[in-house]
């Protein structure tokens, strides 16, 4: 929240500014998530990179326009999530999820590289759920399904369906 404004401006602080604040920073969170595929890069993502390591320090060095340097970083965790769902493996989109720890680390954000690792024991428990609905939704039982994911929701679970498949994550 204090990172977007201006450190020469007043900042407006409420439950609307908060809010926002937490969905930035999953948001950036998002971009962390491992790749699904095994593809290659495409040239956007690495072009990305180059863009954001210039664009983030020429946002510092302008009279330490933190906001701009944010906006920096959410190009890249545009140009990862992209990535991602083209199909890219880990490898190749390890060099944007460094720059991004790196980065977000310069501005003191404390982002982990697999937030969907806690909760360690109960994984082997969300993964059989998740089969379940996926069983669910294949034999068209949409209220049994929709009750599975909307009970993992309430326990933090975040259930994303793709054309490749069901995947979850902690909140």
């Amino acid at each position: 929240m204090i990172l977007n404004s201006s450190y020469r401006s007043p900042l407006t602080f409420n439950d609307e500014t908060i809010g926002h604040a937490q969905r930035a920073l999953d948001r950036l969170r998002s971009a962390l998530r491992p790749a699904t595929g095994s593809g290659a890069a495409p040239d956007a993502l690495q072009q990305q990179v180059e863009a954001t390591q210039k664009g983030f320090i020429e946002a510092m060095d302008d009279d330490f326009n933190t906001a701009g340097a944010l906006g920096q970083l959410f190009e890249l965790v545009r140009a990862i999530n992209q990535a991602r769902d083209a199909g890219v493996d880990d490898v190749e989109l390890s060099r944007a999820q460094e720059l991004l720890l790196e980065l977000t680390g310069v501005l003191g954000l404390k982002i982990n590289k697999h937030p969907e690792t806690k909760g360690g024991e109960a994984t082997p428990f969300v993964d059989l759920l998740v089969e379940i609905r996926t069983a669910l939704r294949a034999e068209k039982q949409w209220a049994l399904s929709d009750l599975v994911r909307d009970q993992l929701a309430e326990l933090g679970v975040i259930i994303e369906d793709s054309k490749d498949g069901t995947t979850w994550r902690w909140k």
